[in-house]
């Protein structure tokens, strides 16, 4: 009953507010809940499909933000203009683009709204979270919001290394490293634990450096949804996932030093610092001994690079694998990555103006211009959003990505709002790993935008409201 308390946020108790709209902004919340634990999870193992939870509360949301100015007021649409004016632009591009270039035009307004449309409708959804739960009065409680949505992400770490320990236990005591049934694939839940990282560390991050909590969430419950992530991420043994954890340790621990050095003595630095050396470098040992592909990766790269000679990339039915310089055969997931990272970039500039959004670009221009292939994507984000949307589109995409962070840190170093550095770590983090992991799609790209929402909203949520969102009550459904 204890741990009840972190998902139902204070402020959701409200007097002077009508009974159904709090009855509705309980139901929100509920159905928030429900899909923030299910978003990884895949609609063939779920009784219903995803979109019948996210659906209706797009839909609900945006009629109560409709229906009440105080909710609208506390929107940060002003604050965040130069932002929204980008996703337009970029929205539209993607839509002319598609209309232009894409092989058909049924299919592609379908794409449209489910790859793009519904994104732009979860990062809606993140944004008026909090203003309709508070009924656009001003609540310094609200960060209380994300945690919550933390809490609920650390009951599917939980899950993961409940499977884990009951396969362990089946095997006599054999480790099932890199195993999961929560997601399609590894890959894919990695990045749901690494989100949740990401805000863990920053939590900390924020503790040590200005001496404050943003939740109701202590040390020892904190520490222990740490300890979950972390174990539950290294159980997933995905490389690229190892590397972002130990980036993000990296980023936090510099840029808490940095708003501190002024003020800390030498002693407290260096043990700010030891702290951060003793994570990192734990995470990273782990990873090195249990994965024995970090040995292989130095000598898979120049191979991989080398796709003129070695054309397993391009068809597996007929070219086998190469061999490394000590005879073995090269890390297949290495080199597949950096082969058509290459590839994918020699496709970009070959076809600079876009496809349309569809999953099977790069496959498609592979056939196109180098033959028959056994390939399907580049597994790079980046170089998919870029074929999918041309460099127009992709660099319209890295200045949002840009500007997200520069307001993250803004609001961190200027104002001290732990929902910056947050923000900033969290897109600095995702970007990284958008270019060798394909995460720009389906629901990785949902939840990202829902986060980035969510996170400017708490960015500018202790700022004065206007008048009217001060004097005017939701009126009564």
């Amino acid at each position: 009953m204890v741990l009840l308390r972190y998902f139902f946020p204070a402020f959701l108790r409200q007097d002077k507010v009508s009974d159904g709209y709090s009855r509705l902004a309980w139901l929100i919340w509920l159905l928030t809940l429900v899909l923030m634990l299910i978003w990884p999870i895949p609609n063939g193992q779920l009784p219903f499909h995803r979109n019948f939870i996210l659906v209706p509360l797009f839909l609900l949301q945006a009629w109560l933000v409709w229906r009440h100015a105080p909710v609208r007021a506390a929107l940060p649409l002003r604050q965040i203009k130069p932002v929204l004016v980008l996703l337009g632009i970029l929205s539209v591009w993607i839509l002319l683009t598609g209309l232009l270039h894409g092989q058909s035009t049924r299919f592609f307004l379908r794409e449209f709204n489910g790859k793009w449309l519904r994104v732009l409708e979860t990062g809606f959804m993140g944004l008026s979270l909090v203003p309709l739960l508070s009924a656009g009065r001003r609540q310094r409680a609200c960060y209380e919001v994300l945690w919550a949505l933390l809490c609920v992400m650390g009951l599917l770490a939980v899950w993961q290394l409940y499977d884990i320990v009951r396969l362990w236990h089946h095997n006599g005591g054999v480790i099932p490293w890199q195993f999961t049934r929560l997601a399609y694939s590894r890959f894919e839940l990695s990045v749901y634990f690494s989100t949740l990282l990401i805000f863990l560390f920053v939590e900390i991050g924020v503790r040590a450096a200005l001496g404050r909590r943003e939740s109701r969430v202590g040390w020892p419950a904190l520490l222990v949804l740490l300890s979950l992530a972390l174990a539950a991420q290294l159980s997933l043994m995905t490389r690229n996932a190892t590397v972002g954890v130990l980036a993000n340790m990296l980023s936090v621990t510099l840029l808490v030093l940095l708003m501190r050095a002024a003020s800390w003595g030498k002693g407290r630095l260096l043990a700010v610092a030891l702290l951060g050396v003793v994570l990192i470098g734990g995470v990273a040992t782990i990873s090195w001994k249990t994965d024995s592909r970090w040995a292989s990766l130095k000598q898979t790269l120049p191979v991989a690079l080398d796709t003129s000679h070695h054309l397993a990339w391009l068809d597996l039915n007929r070219y086998p694998y190469p061999s490394m310089a000590n005879g073995q055969m090269v890390d297949v997931s290495a080199y597949e990555r950096i082969s058509w990272l290459k590839i994918g970039s020699e496709l970009m500039l070959k076809e600079p103006w876009g496809q349309g959004l569809r999953g099977d670009n790069f496959h498609l221009l592979v056939a196109k211009y180098y033959g028959p292939t056994t390939t399907t994507q580049s597994h790079s984000g980046m170089i998919n959003f870029a074929l999918a949307n041309g460099i127009p589109g992709m660099v319209l995409w890295l200045v949002i990505l840009g500007w997200l962070t520069a307001i993250g840190l803004h609001r961190f170093y200027r104002y001290r709002r732990a929902a910056g550095l947050c923000l900033a770590i969290f897109v600095m983090g995702m970007t990284l790993r958008g270019l060798v992991d394909d995460i720009w799609r389906d629901h990785m790209l949902e939840m990202f935008f829902f986060f980035c929402g969510l996170l400017l909203t708490l960015c500018y949520a202790d700022d004065e409201p206007s008048s009217e969102a001060e004097t005017r009550a939701p009126a009564k459904l």
